[in-house]
Order: C-alpha cells, then structure tokens, then sequence
C-alpha cells in the first residue's frame, strides 16, 4: 500500500521499480530461477470504499497481467482494466 499518491505518473513509476528489481540478476545464486511479478492496482477512493473491495479490485487487476503476459502491472477501472 502507498499513501498520499497525487501524480498517477507515480504508479508507473513505483510499479516498474518493483518490476525491475524482482527481475534482477542475483549472480550470488548458484542456480539461478527465473521470477516474474503481476501487480494488480487500486485506487482509493475512485475504486473502493473499504479494504476489502479494493483488495478485490486489485486482484482482479492482477490477474489481467497474469493471463496477457507477465512481469507487469495492471491499474484496476470498474469499466475496463488498463495494462502496461
């Protein structure tokens, strides 16, 4: 969770750090194992009113990535869901 976000543009932002970081090379592994992310997101108040329904909301979101690729993020809208 991420408070007090007033530039959308952060989301893009944060979510590809997290991305990036999950996809590093750790050279100190001897046996190196792929790992992937999907991120599923949320906004308050625009998405959900209570915790639980955001919580919804993002898994829906999450679960877009995982069935149209991987290593990516979607932003949760009641109408349509928006990827990158």
């Amino acid at each position: 969770m991420i408070s007090d976000i007033t530039d959308i543009s952060y989301i893009d932002i944060i979510s590809n750090r997290i991305i990036d970081e999950i996809n590093r090379d750790f050279s100190y592994i001897s046996k190196p194992s792929p790992v992937g992310v999907s991120i599923g997101i949320s906004l308050f108040p625009q998405d959900a009113q209570d915790i639980d329904t955001m919580i919804n909301n993002a898994d829906e979101a999450m679960y877009k990535v995982k069935s149209s690729s991987k290593n990516g993020y979607a932003l949760y809208k009641k109408e349509t869901l928006f990827t990158s």
